[in-house]
């Protein structure tokens, strides 16, 4: 399930703003850093993201705002597209610029053809041995912390799904390539296993996440735009969860759910069966509610304090 971090600066109201915006992420700031930003330009303490970004990273970042940080876990749940750079020859300590170099080797002369041949092992469903550089738990411990202060840890791999893998360019030790995946892959990790599979090392000099679902960059606002462009291009529950059933209720059944008590989804009960969720709508077109079958009853998932 996709984490929705919160930032709750002491000694603020919560404002009226809540919905879903788009961030085009610089390399440098930290994730945590980008939902700061945006928290202080809606004036509010909460604010989360659907999935982070190492500093180093740059991109798309779907940021979660008011009682939007409750639906972020049904906000992107289909494929991420990344580019990144991969620089063969050396490996680091983190798989990216931010470690140092721990190991080299000399880049095989036919490495392009390698590299197209070999892509070919890294489609469909893969096996993964996440960083130790990174924020996956083990017996209690978050990896990085294991890295920091030296301490061995066996590392469990894991099942990742790659849709296509792409090598858009190879000049001398340098490798553009663009991968579509699901959740819970490591493209740094993609990426040094990449150059073993094509006998040499490396790590990542720069990588781009390029869109989140059937978002893009080009949807997206820079992390320095003004407070009010922000506030314009917030997302409503209608259109950040087009990938659900949305249902309209009558001010009668909205009531019954405002007060937890027992309602009907009339046709569209199967439809929420079958999808596992869905939006209910006041007669104004905004979200109540996430709602979802229990029993073959329909029963509140998150319910929303302010209609959005």
């Amino acid at each position: 399930m996709l984490s929705c971090r919160n930032w709750r600066p002491v000694g603020k109201r919560d404002s009226q703003y809540h919905g879903v915006v788009l961030v085009r992420k610089p390399a440098g700031p930290s994730s945590f850093h980008v939902v700061r930003t945006i928290g202080r330009k809606f004036g509010t303490r909460r604010c989360g993201h659907t999935g982070t970004l190492d500093p180093f990273a740059s991109g798309l970042m779907c940021i979660c705002v008011g009682e939007a940080t409750k639906v972020a876990s049904f906000l992107v749940e289909d494929s991420k597209e990344y580019r990144a750079v991969l620089r063969l020859g050396q490996q680091t300590a983190t798989g990216d610029t931010e470690g140092e170099v721990v190991h080299t080797a000399a880049v095989p002369e036919d490495i392009e053809m390698r590299l197209h041949q070999n892509r070919f092992e890294f489609q469909g469903e893969i096996t993964q041995v996440p960083p130790i550089y990174s924020a996956i738990k083990v017996d209690g411990r978050r990896l990085y912390d294991y890295a920091r202060k030296g301490d061995s840890v066996d590392i469990p791999a894991r099942r990742v799904l790659i849709h296509e893998l792409e090598i858009e360019a190879c000049h001398e030790e340098r490798v553009v390539f663009r991968v579509r995946c699901g959740k819970g892959t490591y493209i740094r990790t993609l990426g040094e296993d990449l150059a073993k599979a094509c006998g040499t090392v490396g790590h990542l000099e720069s990588l781009e996440r390029t869109a989140l679902g059937h978002w893009t960059l080009e949807d997206a606002l820079d992390l320095d735009s003004e407070a009010e462009m922000f506030r314009e291009a917030l997302m409503a529950s209608r259109e950040a969860l087009q990938g659900i059933p949305q249902i309209p209720v009558d001010e009668s059944t909205a009531r019954k759910i405002g007060f937890g008590q027992a309602f009907e989804l009339g046709e569209a009960t199967e439809e929420v069966a079958n999808r596992g969720i869905g939006l209910a709508l006041t007669e104004s077109g905004q979200g109540l509610a996430l709602v979802r079958m229990v029993d073959d009853r329909p029963k509140v998932q998150r319910g929303f304090a302010h209609h959005w």
